[in-house]
């Protein structure tokens, strides 16, 4: 199936999706899902974070950070800078810091600093003492409550850049900012480029006089107030923004910049918008955001009006980062489709209320502002595509979390507090989006969005972590919040409901369910699922429960509704991520093997009568199955996945099917299994919850090697029930078959190329090996059913059949004709 393929650009992650080409059977009635070809602006793996961080960087404790703010409130910082030294790749700046002081008791006055060198210090005019560290620029003063002071600063260097991503840069005729250094913590880099309280807790006003030469022009936040010319090439422009921010979004940059502008007429007035790049690449980039517009009203939409004085994107060689009204937009994506640029630059814009507006107390809290800015990709392509899109938006990034997020992070997390060394990983952005929707589900469309909105204005150009977010929300919306950051937000991991089985009459059907959890312990709560119960005409009745618990029967009624009911879906319209991917879907004609979207398995239609169609119900679930009650020769079932199968399905119907396992890697799925050795493999399956396991009776097993971890079971008859890997001694559970002589069975054709067929009077346990003695497949055939193996991709060769306990049958492989 397709899955999530994350690319690295450069040193930039760019946030979005790219559509994949992939040939769709028209009988799913649906496209196949996008895939990830480009990542957020600043996520990484962290397999890839460098060794060689300063130690001063790691694991900083922000306790002494944030109560500075408790003391000293700046109100403003006026930065004049000269960046006319691009070869020597230093600047020189002047910062002028006004502050209050809150409290009399404190005067230890001090800025984050790094790697500049500090001329000279004046508060209110005066020449005053300061010492300077490595991290530190301590100024010495007479700090009385309620004085308002300034503070000026004269500094000089080469900025510090983290080694991966992040800071000031000079590069390919650019010269700008990027507030986060990603790989250092914490990750504030207003550090890195003037003297500052860096953290997510401090906001002031900004105002930016910015000398430049050789043809670049400063490009700042806020307001243009007016431009110098100092001779040659030489020019200061000046830039002022009044609405406070934190250190993190503040910025500059400088290239031979020219402006599009336009405005935009949004649900609550006109908007500004300008797009600022080279022009060589302007006309490109207006191009490329053509469908800025749909995220503007789907985001004024969910998080209520626009509060910066306009929508601005600037062009940078290496990153995208959510500078209010200047966002810094790598110049490669320009070049890149129009999906994977709606994502990026819905993802950046979303920012503008979540981390811009309403930032993270504390870097551990990063999915408050990561989470809902990915959601904001996914609520752009609601707006602009609608719901099918939409969860097929949802649906992909949930398969990614599920698949990617454990491995990348290096282990299952908790959303708040995150590690350090994860704050910027894939549980922050993609999980964080994936919470977000499950945070609408229990609230329900309406009171999301009010109360998404409440939190805002009650937390306006403020901050709060993740306690604070809940009891905002509860306080807005009247729901119990601690169910949902329990389950979802406090503890790692995911859940998923399984149908055990249905009690079903005429009116009402009693649905018993089952809660499994993986990599967690605590079972969900208040948990809302959509219900869509199928009669055996293949009618639909849709309707909501809310249960909690390992197990819960739930009486759904539904009178008018003919029953019985066939089958019952849970959360089918992609309302609520679970730990498990689903998909139901129609056929109505015969198809070739087909990679079925998000649930890991192939299926084709080998037969459908005539003017009829079938509905097909599979879901992959990301626990275990249950263990128990299993047949004798059942010595261990998978821990970790397996798969469920259900429909409404015409008599004569064949499905035939594909289940990969692969377990080399310790990451794999199925390394609980097949690491050491697949000897003992096979395909467990039972028909419902109530019944034991047992191996499943007809299928082909595909091993190639018995080393490898890797094979396949190839299905001939998809039988409705669960289906699960396993070890055992099977031979033991068809002891009848494989202890007698199958005197009448014959193979052919002899030699073959692409298959071989087995036909034969009883059912029997089929075995081919190699001329080395390597079993290549084993195959479970019943009676009367002749069994078909595909050898298409066997090596040239001599292989030995055997069939039952008697004599082995030799067959030739030979190589297709060239």
């Amino acid at each position: 199936m397709l899955r999530f393929a994350p690319i690295l650009f450069a040193t930039v992650f760019a946030l979005g999706f790219a559509t994949a080409s992939a040939q769709t059977q028209p009988t799913l009635r649906r496209t196949l899902p996008h895939v990830h070809d480009v990542m957020c602006h600043h996520a990484q793996s962290h397999n890839d974070r460098p060794a060689d961080i300063p130690e001063r960087f790691l694991n900083y404790d922000m306790s002494a950070s944030i109560a500075r703010s408790d003391s000293f409130d700046i109100s403003g910082y006026e930065l004049t800078l000269d960046l006319t030294d691009y070869s020597g790749q230093t600047l020189a700046g002047h910062a002028r810091i006004g502050l209050t002081v809150l409290d009399g008791d404190a005067q230890d006055l001090w800025f984050d600093l790094v790697d500049l060198e500090v001329d000279s210090v004046h508060v209110d005019g005066v020449n005053a003492a300061f010492e300077q560290t490595e991290n530190a620029l301590h100024v010495e003063g007479v700090w009385v409550e309620g004085g308002e002071h300034e503070v000026e600063v004269w500094y000089a260097g080469s900025p510090y850049a983290d080694p991966y991503w992040g800071g000031f840069y000079f590069t390919s005729d650019y010269i700008y900012n990027l507030g986060i250094g990603l790989t250092t913590i914490p990750p504030n880099f207003g550090k890195v480029w003037h003297p500052c309280f860096d953290n997510f807790v401090e906001r002031a006003t900004y105002a930016y006089h910015v000398k430049t030469a050789g043809g670049r022009t400063a490009h700042c936040q806020g307001t243009f107030i007016g431009e110098t010319a100092l001779g040659g090439d030489t020019i200061v422009r000046s830039f002022e923004l009044t609405h406070p921010i934190t250190t993190h979004q503040a910025a500059v940059a400088a290239a031979p910049y020219v402006d599009s502008n336009y405005v935009h007429t949004g649900e609550y007035g006109d908007i500004p918008v300008r797009l600022t790049g080279k022009a060589g690449d302007i006309n490109q980039m207006v191009n490329k955001f053509v469908e800025l517009p749909f995220a503007i009203d789907a985001l004024e939409y969910w998080w209520g009006p626009y509060a910066w004085e306009r929508v601005g994107y600037v062009l940078t060689t290496d990153g995208a980062l959510e500078i209010p009204t200047n966002i810094a937009y790598p110049v490669f994506m320009v070049g890149e489709g129009l999906v994977s640029n709606g994502g990026l630059l819905s993802h950046e814009l979303g920012h503008h209320w979540w981390g811009d507006l309403v930032a993270p107390t504390l870097h551990n809290h990063m999915w408050l502002k990561e989470g809902p800015a990915e959601y904001s990709s996914h609520l752009f392509v609601e707006w602009k595509d609608g719901e099918e899109a939409f969860i097929e938006t949802v649906k992909d990034n949930q398969l990614f979390v599920l698949e990617q997020a454990h491995i990348d992070d290096n282990g299952f997390h908790p959303m708040s507090p995150m590690p350090d060394a994860e704050i910027y990983g894939r549980h922050t952005y993609y999980k964080g989006a994936s919470v977000l929707h499950n945070l609408r589900a229990y609230l329900g469309d309406d009171l999301f969005r009010s109360g998404m909105q409440n939190v805002i204005a009650t937390l306006y150009d403020s901050h709060m972590d993740a306690a604070l977010f809940a009891e905002t929300l509860e306080a807005a919306t009247g729901v119990d919040m601690d169910p949902f950051f329990d389950a979802q937000i406090y503890q790692p991991g995911f859940s998923t409901w399984v149908v055990d089985s249905l009690t079903t009459a005429a009116t009402s059907t009693t649905l018993h369910l089952q809660q499994k959890l993986r990599a967690c312990e605590n079972y969900h709560q208040n948990e809302p699922l959509d219900v869509t119960l199928y009669n055996t005409a293949g009618e639909r009745f849709e309707t909501s429960i809310v249960v909690g618990g390992q197990y819960e029967d739930v009486v759904v009624e539904h009178a008018g509704f003919s029953g019985p009911m066939a089958f019952a879906a849970l959360n089918e319209t992609g309302r609520l991520n679970q730990g498990r991917m689903d998909i139901t879907y129609t056929l109505d004609v015969e198809t070739g093997i087909t990679a079925v979207p998000w649930v890991d398995i192939r299926v084709g239609c080998d037969a459908m009568p005539a003017g009829d169609s079938a509905i097909v119900r599979i879901e992959h679930h990301w626990a275990a199955p249950d263990q128990q009650p299993v047949a004798p020769y059942v010595d261990e079932l998978s821990g970790t996945h397996f798969w469920v199968v259900d429909g409404v399905w015409p008599e004569g119907l064949v499905l035939d099917a594909r289940l990969q396992y692969v377990g080399s890697d310790p990451e794999d799925l199925d390394h609980d299994l097949y690491a050491a050795t697949e000897a003992d493999a096979f395909l467990a399956w039972r028909p419902s919850a109530a019944e034991p396991w047992q191996e499943f009776p007809d299928y082909e097993w595909q091993a190639g090697s018995l080393a490898n971890g890797a094979g396949l079971f190839r299905i001939p008859q998809l039988l409705k029930g669960q289906y699960a890997f396993a070890n055992g001694d099977v031979a033991a559970g068809f002891a009848d078959a494989t202890d007698a002589p199958v005197v009448d069975w014959a193979l052919g054709p002899n030699p073959t190329t692409d298959f071989l067929r087995l036909t034969h009077h009883g059912g029997s346990l089929i075995e081919i090996f190699d001329d080395r003695g390597t079993l290549v497949s084993r195959v479970r055939t019943t009676p009367g059913s002749p069994a078909e193996i595909s050898v298409a991709s066997w090596p040239a060769g001599t292989y030995h059949v055997h069939c039952g306990a008697g004599p082995a049958k030799t067959v030739v492989v030979t190589p297709p004709a060239r």
